[in-house]
């Protein structure tokens, strides 16, 4: 009766809206009503919009779940892949010092380039007793490793995620330069760029991101490491105060007076050859006189790892002469450690690098005239990188895990 006295009043009314709010004000049966009417619109009408929508998003949802199912799978793949390696190799052999020579973005055809383009084989191909092809992989799947990551898996033995400095989820691990402290030995860290770099910095200090300059350097002061040298003079001349005040002798001066009876940060002007014009040192002779002053420093031998960073740069930039130059004066540096070493006959050197960079690839014909072109990438590449060895190191097989690489100089670190 209430809806029907309203529908009159409706009918009569000759202000409409006050007709319509007294309509709703006295009768909230009707608008349930028109509400029905609304729903069976939506529902009627927009059914395929809706069966559209839902269709959207249940795809969505099974793609989501299907790519999480992929990623969780390729994790515990990696994780077996990678035990498995570890488990295939053995090492032999004793030996005083160990030295590990990292030439960073260095992929066999960069080593075929530059022999092809210097129309002469490589020192570090051709003198090497042995060979593996080294697995660069880093905890962050589908995507190549970073220097932070590989350097960390090749100064500790495991892997962590890209940008972290030898720490794993906010923990650290303990590196093979802090072992090798922990039983007596010396220790130097050399790197052309300069140690502030992502890959000394991963032998020598802890960070959650290889961008923490600070707490990098911060723990390299702290480290006790017996030697510091390298490139970015500029850079050190700014923290000379604080390098002296944590105990080092700081040198920039190239006269390479290193007094065993200190700790010395060196920091120089590097130039990629002997040959190259102006001031400056080259890998080659930095390396040398780190040999000759670690030995002294200790008689229980010592741990080298010495980097050349520019491979990595100038294949970044994909120029192709720069990168030339920079193998160069990386192979030049090869061979006076190698040789240096074999007069001893008590000094294992190990030379790898920590990822590709550039995806480099080289013609079938005219090879020796390099171009810019043959980069096909200006980043990180997952291809396998060499790893060389120039003394008995026991059986290896064809390919091995970077975090091999740790092991091994572990093992010949703890059995002297």
């Amino acid at each position: 009766m209430l809806c029907y006295n309203a529908c009159v009043k409706l009918n009569y009314c000759r202000n409409g809206c006050a007709c319509s709010a007294a309509f709703v004000r006295l009768h909230p049966c009707c608008l349930r009503l028109f509400g029905m009417f609304g729903y069976m619109k939506n529902n009627i009408y927009d059914n395929n919009a809706v069966k559209r929508r839902n269709k959207t998003i249940f795809v969505a949802t099974i793609v989501f779940l299907a790519v999480l199912a992929c990623y969780i799978g390729s994790a515990f793949l990696i994780e077996i892949v990678q035990r498995d390696f570890r488990a295939d190799v053995s090492f032999e052999g004793k030996y005083k010092n160990i030295i590990l020579m990292i030439g960073d973005g260095m992929g066999f055809n960069h080593i075929d380039c530059a022999e092809d383009y210097y129309n002469e084989p490589s020192f570090m191909r051709t003198a090497a007793l042995g060979c593996s092809e080294v697995v660069t992989d880093s905890k962050m799947l589908f995507f190549p490793t970073d220097s932070a990551a590989s350097a960390t898996a090749l100064s500790t033995g495991e892997k962590t995620d890209n940008g972290a400095i030898a720490r794993l989820r906010g923990k650290n691990i303990p590196t093979n330069a802090e072992l090798a402290k922990a039983l007596g030995m010396a220790v130097g860290i050399i790197a052309t760029e300069g140690v502030n770099g992502a890959t000394p910095a991963a032998f020598s200090s802890h960070a959650d991101n290889r961008g923490d300059a600070d707490d990098i350097f911060a723990g390299q002061l702290k480290s006790n490491i017996d030697l510091f040298a390298g490139g970015n003079r500029a850079r050190y001349d700014e923290l000379k105060d604080r390098i002296t005040e944590s105990g080092y002798e700081y040198l920039n001066d190239f006269s390479f007076d290193f007094d065993t009876a200190k700790k010395i940060w060196g920091a120089y002007d590097i130039k990629s050859l002997q040959s190259s014009e102006g001031n400056g040192v080259t890998l080659a002779e930095l390396a040398v006189k780190a040999m000759n002053y670690l030995e002294n420093v200790s008689e229980n031998g010592y741990f080298m790892m010495i980097e050349e960073s520019y491979i990595d740069k100038r294949s970044h930039a994909n120029d192709i002469y720069g990168m030339l130059e920079k193998f160069k004066s990386y192979d030049q540096a090869v061979k006076a450690v190698v040789e240096r070493a074999r007069t001893s006959g008590d000094t294992l050197v190990i030379v790898t690098a920590d990822h590709e960079t550039g995806k480099l690839f080289l013609p079938s014909s005219d090879r020796a005239n390099p171009s810019d072109k043959w980069f096909k990438s200006a980043g990180h590449t997952r291809r396998h990188v060499p790893c060389f060895y120039y003394s008995p190191v026991g059986e290896l097989p064809r390919v091995i895990d970077n975090t091999q690489i740790a092991d091994m100089c572990r093992y010949f670190i703890e059995n002297r």
